[in-house]
């Protein structure tokens, strides 16, 4: 899983996939911490990684989400 993972995080999305718009999580982030976000290094990630969307394989599923996200975001350890 952390393999594919790390695979998918160098393929880079095209201009149109956004997991999560960095507009809305600069507003967010100040919103509800109180601090500003600054650089943000970027990478290709899932977008929408959890529990109920890994089956036993375990086989990743539901991609219509995936896309550029800062680095970290969808990041899943077991």
């Amino acid at each position: 899983m952390v393999a594919a993972l790390d695979a998918l995080a160098n393929v880079p999305p095209s201009a149109d996939r956004e997991a999560v718009r960095e507009e809305y999580l600069r507003r967010v982030t100040a919103e509800f911490t109180g601090h500003q976000v600054n650089d943000l290094t970027w990478t290709t990630a899932h977008g929408d990684l959890h529990q109920g969307n890994i089956t036993r394989g375990p086989h990743i599923l539901d991609w219509e989400g995936w896309g550029s996200t800062p680095y970290g975001y969808a990041r899943w350890l077991p």
